[in-house]
């Protein structure tokens, strides 16, 4: 355990969801509700940060029927369920924008675009996965097929994406855009297989969406403990006082973990409790 402490200061629990909350099928395991459920009891704030667009967090959270506050697409917008209360966006410039098509173009992609009105622009020549774009077609209110340009150049785009495809030819991707301050995501898919890549505005990630909600709710110094289990959770996890990573995560997220925890199917998230029990009793 870390030496840091979190006495006399209010806690706040940040937590990924695919592979870290819920499991591949989006179930959240009893033992893990019973900690959300003991952390509310308490007092302390959950906040999630994840990954996926806004409708597909929404999705999640009707499922479960979990609404929390989220900060969605790896930091750029931030929401507060259940209210609906928008608190955190941030967009692309037109000219990133363009610098990131370009970028894939030259990797031989078109990645979906990302709208700060909440839709997915997906054009005929999108190079996304056939599983993935099957998915949005038919039925998928938050989805528009058409050429994102135009969304582009007017500064209207919080993320890029391509889902579940080959590696080859993209690692020229990331290096390019990381030279622009962008951060990028390339990982294993665990739902459409293959591989992933995410790219968000410059010097955005799932801490600065954190950051973002501390001021929206005007948090004094919390404490906080940040869970994850991906390339993406690496800040978040890293800037934590508390970083926990699933002990199959990712190795970038192991590395900068302070400690592991089981999975989603075991409900490993439940030993979030009895962590801040112990670090009271170490600090009492």
């Amino acid at each position: 355990m870390p030496a840091k402490s979190p006495k006399d200061r209010p806690i706040l629990v940040v937590t990924d969801l695919d592979g870290t909350l819920w499991d591949v099928h989006q179930s959240i395991h009893p033992a893990t509700l019973a900690a959300v459920d003991e952390l509310d009891a308490r007092g302390i704030p959950l906040l999630v940060a994840t990954g996926r667009r806004q409708s597909s967090t929404n999705s999640g959270f009707a499922l479960n029927k979990f609404w929390r506050p989220a900060i969605m697409l790896n930091g750029t917008i931030g929401v507060d369920h259940p209210s609906g209360e928008t608190f955190h966006t941030v967009t692309f410039s037109a000219a990133e924008g363009v610098e990131v098509l370009d970028a894939f173009a030259q990797c031989g992609h078109i990645p979906c675009v990302y709208g700060v009105d909440g839709y997915t622009y997906l054009s005929e020549d999108a190079t996304t996965s056939p599983r993935h774009r099957s998915g949005m077609i038919g039925g998928v209110s938050d989805v528009r097929h058409t050429d994102p340009t135009p969304v582009v150049t007017n500064e209207q785009v919080v993320g890029f994406s391509i889902i579940g495809v080959e590696l080859e030819g993209l690692d020229t991707l990331a290096p390019r855009l990381r030279e622009f301050g962008m951060f990028v995501d390339t990982y294993q898919d665990p739902l459409y297989g293959g591989w992933s890549v995410m790219a968000q505005p410059p010097g955005v990630s799932k801490l600065t969406g954190i950051r973002a909600f501390i001021a929206h709710r005007n948090i004094d110094d919390p404490f906080i403990i940040a869970i994850g289990d991906g390339g993406n959770d690496v800040e978040m996890v890293g800037g934590a006082d508390l970083g926990l990573a699933i002990d199959d995560g990712d190795p970038a997220v192991l590395a900068v973990a302070d400690k592991t925890i089981g999975g989603p199917a075991q409900g490993g998230w439940a030993e979030v409790v009895d962590l801040i029990d112990q670090l009271s009793e170490q600090h009492g």
